[in-house]
């Protein structure tokens, strides 16, 4: 379980939180309904509540561990076994 939660913190910090804040933010503005607006919104919220946790937990960017491994030594892209 924890390097699955290795793997999503990474994924989260490394790729995802350096595009998706911007591409919502610019999707919002551009919804032309209510509920659209909402859905980003509350899109963009929750991936902010998800970033603080990581880092309340001690993961940051550049590694996604929390420092905890050695992340350069391994291979991020081999599959991994969940338990």
């Amino acid at each position: 379980a924890q390097a699955a939660l290795d793997l999503a913190a990474s994924f989260t910090l490394e790729h995802v939180a350096a595009w998706a804040p911007q591409m919502l933010a610019k999707a919002a503005e551009a919804a032309t309904t209510h509920w659209f607006t909402g859905v980003q919104k509350l899109t963009s919220g929750a991936l902010t509540q998800w970033q603080e946790a990581l880092a309340e937990a001690g993961y940051q960017a550049g590694c996604g561990c929390g420092g905890e491994c050695a992340c350069g030594d391994s291979d991020s892209s081999a599959p991994i076994t969940i338990e």
